[in-house]
């Protein structure tokens, strides 16, 4: 089986609450902006966010993400992964 696996460029993707771009693009919804540090009794500010891919088992390459990123943060490569089972993968 081969399953998609989403590269994110922090260097390139610096502000993802402000852009926002990929969280609305990604039919799967696979994204998500959390922030960096969490302090103590304040807000994170919004440049100290981060965009993850937690839900990326739900990714289906269809690379919506990496055609609409401004700055070309998002790459989307694939890889092989060995499916359970017998040698004709029947189980």
């Amino acid at each position: 089986m081969i399953v998609p696996v989403i590269n994110i460029d922090r260097e390139k993707c610096t502000a993802p609450l402000n852009c926002a771009i990929c969280l609305k693009a990604c039919p799967q919804a696979v994204f998500k902006a959390k922030p960096a540090r969490v302090y103590k009794f304040r807000e994170t500010p919004e440049e100290e966010y981060i965009l993850t891919a937690p839900y990326w088992p739900s990714c289906t390459g269809c690379q919506e993400c990496v055609k609409r990123c401004p700055t070309g943060a998002i790459t989307i490569s694939y890889r092989e992964v060995p499916t359970s089972g017998g040698e004709n993968g029947n189980g």
